[in-house]
């Protein structure tokens, strides 16, 4: 099964529910440092590799949906498993993970809005100069 045809699959949900999945999925991954996968696969019943493979998939998916959501989810479910494990390694570990994505999906709109904000700034201050 191809990503897109995981994607095509849960448009049947709402996109509120489909984010809110996506991001408790990645959570779920980064808590137990990417096993809730196996995990999950395991508790199905089914043929673990076929089972293992459909939920690798939809957490591929679920990073390609909602990028923004599943960087949340990996930061949220690393902070929460620290104190239970006391790693500064793991944050590091997932600081490593997620930081690509956060660059190439979330730092250019973050960008895009300060630079838009700056712009407006800057043209806010050309108008009100005295000449």
């Amino acid at each position: 099964m191809k990503i897109t045809e995981i994607i095509e699959q849960n448009t049947s949900k709402s996109d509120y529910l489909q984010t809110a999945d996506d991001f408790v999925r990645s959570m779920a991954n980064a808590a137990t440092f990417g096993l809730a996968d196996k995990f999950a696969a395991k508790m199905s019943g089914k043929d673990y590799k076929k089972e293992l493979e459909k939920q690798t998939q939809q957490t591929q998916a679920a990073g390609e949906r909602s990028p923004t959501a599943t960087t949340a989810g990996d930061i949220v479910g690393t902070v929460g498993s620290v104190p239970f494990l006391g790693g500064a390694a793991l944050g590091a570990k997932t600081l490593a993970r997620t930081a690509p994505r956060l660059a190439q999906k979330t730092m250019p709109k973050i960008a895009a809005t300060t630079a838009g904000g700056m712009a407006a700034d800057t043209a806010a201050g050309e108008l009100t100069k005295e000449k």
